[in-house]
């Protein structure tokens, strides 16, 4: 296939534009798509000059085309964790699911699809070409929007599709808009990046506006407000994930152990980033998912310990 490669980081000479890439092939958990279009935001160009490097104190701009010179390769990317070259970069993109990885093999219980920024059709066409794949299987799908949806496409996408059994994840921009189309729609509704606060779940949960809720912990405000947000959903028969927001270890110990604490019919999920995250802040006890489960950290607190000496010396002290 033809792709733009980053070799490393640096200037425009780091990029080698290839048409003999190797097409991937879906692992578990995973879709492969035929881009159609894609494009290059900060983040990218940023990542290929090093620019996130704590070395690095020039402004953004400042070395665009050449990269910056003495820039660690250790942390060069603003996750801090070392890149791994030639790598395919594009966090934007849309196109067609052409192959689906058989996540079921792996004990995956729940298929999150993404749809809108392409033409509505084409959404309409994506949960139905996941669930030829997965039908019969015991697998839920949800059709998530990233409020990238109108109310117009989220209904056309739903009267569409009456025999695909998805949830409609975070369809529409505004509560409002889920206001709007939840009398018309023919799917549930899920909440995700508008449940903001305990206020807004709750209102959400007591007005009937939602059939459930997509909930990180650092969104909600950290572990008490999320064991309040858990009671809230058991109080009303509403299931819900417990989602990592590309952390490491210490954050993904706290999905997990909350996670845990959920009924387990109201539990659609912990989502961990760990796959996409190259070691562990903990080597011993890091939170690893496998078979498609995650094993609950052992041991006192969240069950992990990190180690210091991996993140350099301190900024700050305060005794």
């Amino acid at each position: 296939m033809h792709a733009a490669l980053l070799t490393g980081h640096g200037g425009y000479e780091a990029l080698a534009y290839r048409t003999d890439v190797p097409v991937p092939q879906p692992k578990p958990g995973e879709v492969l798509i035929r881009v159609a279009a894609a494009g290059v935001n900060n983040t990218d160009i940023n990542t290929r000059t090093a620019w996130y490097s704590k070395s690095v104190t020039e402004g953004s701009n400042a070395d665009r085309a050449k990269g910056f010179d003495g820039a660690d390769d250790g942390d060069a990317i603003w996750s801090g964790v070392p890149l791994h070259f030639p790598r395919i970069q594009g966090a934007d993109a849309c196109g067609r699911i052409v192959a689906v990885g058989e996540a079921v093999a792996e004990g995956y219980t729940r298929l999150q699809i993404k749809v809108g920024g392409r033409p509505v059709e084409e959404d309409g066409a994506t949960p139905r070409k996941v669930w030829e794949v997965v039908r019969g299987k015991g697998v839920r799908l949800a059709a998530d929007g990233n409020r990238s949806l109108p109310t117009r496409d989220a209904l056309t996408l739903s009267r569409e599709c009456p025999d695909i059994p998805f949830v409609l994840e975070q369809p529409c921009n505004t509560v409002e808009d889920l206001a709007k189309i939840r009398p018309q729609v023919r799917h549930g509704i899920s909440m995700d990046e508008n449940s903001i606060n305990l206020n807004t779940v709750i209102t959400a949960a007591g007005t009937g506006l939602v059939d459930g809720f997509g909930m990180k912990v650092t969104r909600i405000g950290g572990l008490h407000p999320m064991r309040a947000f858990r009671d809230i959903c058991a109080a009303r028969n509403l299931p819900h994930t417990c989602d990592d927001s590309w952390g490491g270890d210490i954050i993904a110990a706290a999905c997990t152990h909350i996670g845990a604490t959920v009924q387990p019919k109201l539990m659609e999920g912990a989502w961990l980033a760990q796959p996409y995250i190259k070691g562990h802040y903990d080597s011993c006890n890091g939170v690893r998912i496998k078979g498609g489960h995650i094993q609950l950290p052992e041991g006192p607190g969240l069950g992990v310990v990190p180690d210091e000496g991996i993140f350099g010396d301190p900024l700050a002290s305060f005794g």
